[in-house]
């Protein structure tokens, strides 16, 4: 038996009803319906998990909402590996960025001018890395870390405390439209869910879930973007720090992390060892990379030379795994080869 929307039926129960834990999920998630406890099975067809799916699918549908379930493979395969991730999220703008590579960047909301300043000039040039900058859509470090990155040209992704069908806060309305336009907004948790305090910590498990690294900017003893390191360790992430002014409140949470055993963030290069800068290469060194290309990537030059391809396409055309797909694409447009325009991979003569 299929029973439609399972997972965003899960998240209803563990949100909006509050009658599963976070524990129980982990227990279940990869259960099909039929294998689940009686009493869970009969939570999820309960006549109010019914009429929330009833106003809540057209919703999604009406605002441009994708709703990425847990058991489908447009949901992000890193938080796949993580424990304790939702059941379904809820994106607006082009999920397919979430496949890419990022760096999450985050810091305090009463940031200084140093820090403002180092969180745009890190996104901006990360940006022009083909990397995606994932942050929090907060004030102060989180709002300079997607504007460097847009302004970079680059990609970005906003994890947010609430339903997404409200913006907050309500400055960040412009900010919001731009990440739409050129990445994405994302949220666990349904629609109307107001900003409650108590979302934000527990959404920047997925912040350092989506990244491969977090750029801790600035930060207080008791910084909310501490919780953030917290979760990053716990998965295995890369932990980085900007250093900051001594006499800084700001900066004494990330001193303290570098004395305690985070890497020091000073140079770009730090981020980027194997690279010390994007370039676009002459086409003479673009013939000597296409030597060495390997199969994968001819193949994704071959679907190309028929035209501009999205992703989508490019997989429907290669019968590989996303995250391979998405390891070639980054090689070739580092080396110049093709470049993504409007979500669209394109040769680069």
């Amino acid at each position: 038996m299929m029973l439609s929307h399972l997972y965003v039926r899960y998240a209803y129960l563990l949100y909006i009803k509050k009658t599963l834990k976070y524990k129980e999920y982990e227990l279940i998630k990869d259960f099909s319906f039929r294998d689940l406890p009686d009493s869970l099975r009969a939570r999820l067809i309960e006549r109010d998990v019914e009429d929330f799916l009833r106003l809540e699918l057209p919703l999604c549908a009406q605002n441009n909402i994708s709703l990425l379930e847990y058991n489908t493979n447009d949901y992000p395969l890193q938080l796949k590996n993580q424990k304790s991730m939702p059941p379904c999220l809820y994106v607006k703008g082009h999920s397919d960025i979430l496949h890419k590579k990022g760096i999450a960047i985050v810091g305090s909301r009463k940031a200084s001018s140093y820090g403002i300043k180092q969180a745009y000039t890190f996104a901006k040039n990360i940006a022009q890395h083909n990397t995606t900058v994932i942050s929090g859509l907060a004030y102060g470090i989180d709002t300079k870390a997607h504007e460097g990155c847009l302004d970079g040209g680059g990609f970005t992704i906003a994890v947010v405390g609430n339903g997404l069908d409200r913006i907050y806060p309500i400055s960040n309305t412009t900010l919001h439209n731009r990440i739409i336009n050129q990445g994405c907004v994302v949220s666990e948790f349904p629609l109307h869910v107001p900003p409650n305090k108590y979302n934000f910590p527990v959404r920047n498990r997925i912040i350092s879930g989506l990244a491969s690294s977090v750029v801790i900017v600035e930060a207080s003893e008791k910084s909310g973007a501490l919780i953030t390191v917290d979760y990053a360790l716990d998965q295995g992430k890369e932990v980085y720090a900007i250093p900051g002014n001594i006499d800084s409140p700001t900066s004494k949470g990330t001193n303290k992390l570098i004395k305690n055993g985070a890497a020091l963030l000073d140079s770009l290069s730090v981020l980027f060892p194997e690279e010390e800068l994007l370039f676009i290469p002459s086409y003479q060194d673009k013939n000597s990379f296409s030597l060495s290309l390997n199969a994968l990537q001819k193949s994704i030059l071959s679907v190309l030379s028929a035209g501009d391809s999205s992703l989508e396409d490019l997989l429907g055309n290669i019968q590989e795994p996303i995250e391979k797909v998405l390891q070639a694409l980054s090689y070739l447009e580092m080396i110049g080869l093709i470049r993504n325009i409007q979500q669209k991979y394109t040769l680069w003569k």
